[in-house]
């Protein structure tokens, strides 16, 4: 499957959607050196709900029927934008709108959830803690007036195998 394409299944069959972009990282979009961190957030934020808003009144297998099943965890970023505790929440089988992030995580330490982590991200995780790329993420999902946010090294126990 290209970038840009989405598999879904439909009956027995599966469908791909063409969505006519190609998916580009944050820091490779055009942006002036004068505009400040929070126009890239609001500039981002907005092509991607271009890209949603499309994808939805283009193409029949994107049009959503239900929301859909959170993942077991996921990241409460709350509504309020200046909100700055963002905190672990298990689902237990709701339904709801939510963004995912999957990143390459580099070979640094990475900033991960553990069974011995686990309460203390459920409580909240202090912004100045998180990653730049994790911030970015929370901001735009904000935005986008989307409540859930799924990262895989926070939302998997990585010491649960």
């Amino acid at each position: 499957m290209a970038l840009g394409n989405s598999l879904f299944k439909r009956g027995s069959a599966f469908v791909t959607v063409d969505h006519g972009f190609m998916p580009t990282p944050l820091d490779s979009l055009a942006f002036p050196k004068e505009v400040v961190a929070e126009t890239r957030v609001d500039e981002c934020a907005h092509i991607a709900s271009q890209w949603i808003l499309t994808c939805h009144e283009s193409h029949l297998a994107c049009q959503p029927r239900q929301l859909p099943r959170l993942p077991t965890r996921v990241i409460d970023v709350g509504l309020d934008y200046q909100q700055d505790c963002p905190k672990l929440l298990e689902c237990g089988g709701k339904a709801d709108r939510y963004i995912a992030l999957s990143h390459c995580w580099g070979s640094g330490r990475h900033f991960t959830t553990e069974t011995t982590n686990l309460k203390e991200r459920m409580k909240g995780m202090r912004w100045e803690s998180l990653p730049k790329t994790f911030q970015d993420a929370i901001s735009v999902t904000r935005k986008m007036g989307i409540r859930y946010l799924w990262i895989d090294s926070l939302c998997i126990l990585q010491d649960n195998r």
